[in-house]
């Protein structure tokens, strides 16, 4: 079932239109499955119209409910941006007249429990700062219910084979760290640097606390290193 679609605008300027639809990835979600909001573009002028995730600003918010507080062993993160994560752009892409691009927003800081909730979308889309109506304010849907681990691990099985080798792999395994489920530990200690640090880190079991030890062991990069050790103290402290 294709999620409801929030809204949609066009602006124009000149010669230059834009069509902003918002969604979320899905109708309805399981407890501790990622959350995605999408924002799809579409470019209505006759001309091509450069894009890109550096072009745009969004923010996610779940309304009426507070973020969990940050892991204990945040401090070892700050200052440091996720691998992978830095927004550099020399000659973003184009799209053509009438094509439309998809930019995809994960919610973070979050454990929701079974319930239903308003999603809150706000920003600029990933577009020209010259488009006044790249600015947008969306409020979604999200319907969250229980589910046993074997339908939690199918819904996964998709992001896991994302993260592995797909053309999301780095948007999958960013979902996969967030929520850190436990089923997938080895999963997240096969991935690299920070991400598989962070996502044991959220896990916190003995066997994620063994795979730490052995990312301090086996790791190459002097700052992969100290992060390990950082994140293994604040488990040993707690």
């Amino acid at each position: 079932m294709r999620p409801i679609i929030a809204f949609l605008f066009a602006s124009v300027l000149g010669f230059a239109q834009v069509r902003v639809e918002v969604r979320t990835d899905r109708a309805e979600y399981l407890t501790s499955e990622p959350v995605f909001a999408v924002v799809e573009v579409t470019n209505m002028s006759s001309a091509p119209m450069a894009f890109s995730l550096c072009l745009g600003q969004v923010d996610l918010a779940i309304q009426g409910q507070a973020k969990r507080g940050a892991p204990d062993f945040w401090g070892c993160l700050v200052g440091r941006a996720s691998d992978g994560s830095g927004c550099v752009m020399s000659q973003p892409p184009t799209m053509a007249s009438g094509e439309t691009v998809a930019f995809w927003y994960l919610l973070k800081g979050y454990r929701l429990p079974a319930g239903d909730y308003a999603l809150r979308v706000s920003g600029q889309a990933g577009v020209p700062r010259v488009l006044p109506g790249r600015e947008f304010d969306a409020s979604l849907k999200v319907h969250i219910h229980d589910a046993g681990e074997e339908e939690l691990k199918a819904r996964y099985a998709s992001w896991v084979r994302e993260a592995a080798d797909g053309d999301r792999r780095d948007l999958a395994r960013e979902a996969i760290v967030e929520m850190a489920p436990v089923f997938l530990e080895k999963t997240i200690a096969g991935f690299e640097g920070q991400l598989a640090i962070e996502g044991l880190g959220r896990i916190d079991t003995e066997q994620s606390r063994r795979d730490l030890v052995t990312v301090l062991e086996k790791s190459p990069e002097s700052w992969a290193r100290e992060l390990a050790r950082c994140v293994l103290r604040s488990r040993h402290e707690k």
